[in-house]
């Protein structure tokens, strides 16, 4: 495996065309302002249209609301534009889950806890192409007593036809592990339903991540621990976790499971990745303990055979652990909230390997006292920090061996809000992938070293921020320059959160000051020399 740094520095800034040292071009093109009270993000684009949303939680004085928006491709028009109060369903105030684009219209996901009968919903309303709101459609419940205990997972499959529906019911004592798929067509009717128990008690059984294969099997990334009352015992030394995948369908009574022989390491941030080329296992692990890390697990799933193609354990280069060492003091993949990289993005490339994006992200909870009686607290604010850090960008081949691993130092934080965060990624028509985010104009000067020290970009810093740029190949070459203040001339801020990308070179973006928005789109090409 070999490690890669190519740098290039730049600190120049562009209004609206320019082109950067590196001989690229970069293209903003934006349109009229409009007025969204809430924090807007794109849900999707497609030839004609770009799909947006906002979410207002209702702080301070503000009411809670949800605002739908769509917008012409070319002129950024509105074609239209509602807001919404928040809705009820059996006297159950709805939150906002997620929405997704199918073919022009909104599918708008809401959970609903009824406090009486102790029980979560998961419901759907469907908002056509030309704005009309459908009814609300109650889809799966599973009893709690805490709605902030047990999960609901959507799914898609690959040609957006069918998706299923997740849900694992909170936690009891006593009782066996269960969780259940139910899929569902475009107009959300039930096609099949399957309830899965796992001979063992709850508490000894995670589900942690899902993939909806090409072959419509539905698969669970999980793990099983000791059962201690049907006299399984721990193992001094071990991580007594035995890492399985599940695979089941509208038939299945006992699920088949693959043991993925992962059960002499320490693992950390499992995921699972399936599309029509295949289907990628990876994970971070130990042979010490959590909280540390030796390197990096991938497999290659064969689904037709159900069985583990390839296999790779690659060892993190001493290079990126000495940076990770100088960046953060850490002395491993783990930051000191114990949380380790997640992959972001997964881009399959022509080899028919894969180029995988991971960060560290994590929130940071704290609470504040608000009223105080007699010098005692007795009410508390909640504030979540959200922290997003440094990137792990690796190469993959087709049989999941790792060709090559990069690191990129970051370190941002902001309060509640993480619109400012966060990154858009682009392939551009050379084949060479774009990699842009914000972050303090000094880090330019320090990416390159070989013990960076970087600044944080923060609500203090983003008035001198900059709009940064990473450029890699497949060849694991890199280049790292500043392309826009992240501040316009007008006041905006670029919010690459709530950014997407579709085409080749082509993103559409969002940028805001208080509750005026401006979408436009950004282009990136090859500039004539």
């Amino acid at each position: 495996m070999k490690f890669r740094l190519s740098i290039f520095f730049s600190l120049f800034a562009l209004s609206m065309t320019a082109q950067i040292p590196s001989g690229y071009e970069a293209d903003w093109n934006w349109g009229r302002e409009h007025e969204i009270d809430g924090d807007q993000s794109i849900a999707d684009i497609d030839d004609q249209f770009i799909y947006a949303y906002a979410v207002n939680n209702g702080e301070g004085f503000d009411r809670r609301k949800w605002i739908y928006t769509k917008y012409d491709n070319e002129t950024f028009d509105q074609i239209w534009s509602f807001e919404i109060d928040p809705l009820e369903y059996e006297d159950s105030e709805l939150s906002f889950f997620q929405v997704n684009i199918i073919e022009g219209e909104f599918y708008v996901f809401y959970t609903g806890y009824d406090k009486h009968e102790d029980e979560v919903t998961m419901l759907v309303q469907i908002i056509d192409a030309d704005g009309n709101m459908g009814e609300l459609i109650p889809l799966l419940s599973h009893l709690t007593d805490d709605p902030r205990e047990g999960t609901f997972e959507v799914i898609w499959s690959h040609d957006q036809d069918n998706f299923a529906l997740v849900s694992i019911p909170q936690f009891v004592d006593d009782e066996r592990a269960r969780f259940r798929v139910s899929m569902y067509d475009r107009l959300a009717y039930e096609v099949w339903s399957n309830e899965q128990e796992i001979d063992t008690h709850h508490e000894n059984f995670k589900v942690v991540d899902y993939a909806l294969g090409i072959d419509d099997h539905f698969y669970a990334l999980a793990y099983r621990m000791p059962d201690l009352e049907k006299g399984e015992e721990d193992v001094d030394g071990m991580s007594n976790q035995s890492y399985a995948l599940y695979k089941i369908n509208q038939n299945t009574i006992t699920p088949e499971r693959l043991d993925l022989e992962l059960d002499n390491f320490f693992i950390q941030g499992p995921w699972i990745v399936s599309d029509t080329v295949g289907t990628y296992i990876g994970c971070i692990y130990s042979e010490e303990d959590f909280g540390y890390s030796d390197g990096l697990i991938f497999m290659n799933i064969d689904l037709e055979s159900f069985s583990v193609a390839s296999r790779s354990q690659s060892v993190v280069p001493e290079i990126i652990q000495e940076r990770l060492q100088s960046n953060r003091g850490w002395a491993n993949l783990f930051d000191d909230f114990g949380a380790p990289f997640e992959p972001i993005y997964f881009l399959r490339t022509p080899d028919g390997g894969a180029v995988i994006v991971e960060q560290v992200r994590y929130e940071e909870i704290t609470y504040e006292p608000t009223v105080t009686i007699m010098g005692v607290p007795v009410s508390y604010r909640r504030i979540v920090t959200n922290h997003y850090e440094d990137f792990l960008v690796m190469k993959l081949d087709a049989s999941s061996q790792v060709e090559w691993m990069s690191h990129l130092p970051l370190n941002q934080i902001f309060v509640e809000s993480t619109l400012l965060m966060g990154t858009v990624l682009t392939i551009g028509e050379d084949g060479k992938f774009h990699l842009i985010f914000n972050d303090d104009k000094d880090n330019v000067e320090e990416w390159s070293d070989s013990e960076p020290r970087i600044d944080s970009y923060t609500a203090w810093s983003v008035r001198r921020g900059n709009v940064m740029m990473v450029t890699f190949d497949l060849e694991g070459d890199f280049q790292y320059e500043s392309i826009a203040k992240s501040r316009d001339d007008d006041g905006f801020y670029f919010i690459p959160n709530a950014s997407f990308s579709r085409e080749p070179g082509k993103i559409a973006v969002f940028s805001m000051e208080g509750e005026d928005v401006k979408i436009g789109t950004l282009e990136i090409y090859q500039g004539n020399f």
